[in-house]
């Protein structure tokens, strides 16, 4: 009788494991409800702040640099100080989900660096970007993220050198798949 009971807690304990595994959602794709920006319930603050960088870089396009525009109204640390963003693009659907963010994993503080005027902004490979890091990026091995988010140019990563929201790193050559 007690073999009995002993596989019954054992079998009910593993359906248990396999219910909540089955509830909680690991890095799933981005989810919008009602055109709002939300994170799953299971997403790490580092999931969060990878969500919250990929919908502002999907409104940094361009095809001049008559398309883009500088905003800094809206986020501060960890994301940066200011967006390169397609003047047709707000990032009010973004604030609600920053504002989540930072209610649940916290801000940081930092001094923003000079915010680039419109002469200093170019639109490069479809993407707006501040003419003061061109140069370096355009080479492998260049900073990339840090306080101001400097991206990468197309066709190369940022690999951090850092775990914390305004780590730097160095852009290095994305990697391909094949099939």
């Amino acid at each position: 009788m007690k073999k009995v009971v002993l596989a019954l807690c054992v079998i009910l304990f593993f359906l248990l494991i396999f219910v909540i595994f089955k509830s909680v959602n690991y890095g799933s794709p981005l989810e919008q409800k009602n055109g709002k920006k939300e994170f799953l319930s299971g997403d790490t603050c580092e999931i969060k702040l990878e969500k919250i960088n990929k919908w502002i870089d999907e409104k940094n396009y361009c095809e001049t640099v008559d398309d883009c525009q500088v905003d800094e109204s809206h986020f501060g640390c960890p994301v940066g100080c200011y967006q390169l963003i397609n003047k047709g693009e707000g990032l009010e659907d973004v604030q609600v989900a920053y504002n989540a963010y930072v209610e649940s994993c916290g801000a940081c503080l930092f001094d923003c660096g000079r915010t680039p005027v419109k002469d200093e902004v170019r639109c490069v490979k479809n993407k707006c970007v501040d003419k003061r890091y061109m140069d370096e990026q355009e080479k492998e091995g260049s900073f990339c993220g840090g306080i101001a988010n400097i991206p990468c140019p197309e066709g190369f990563t940022c690999r951090l050198e850092g775990n914390y929201p305004d780590a730097g790193g160095k852009c290095v050559p994305s990697s391909k798949t094949i099939g």
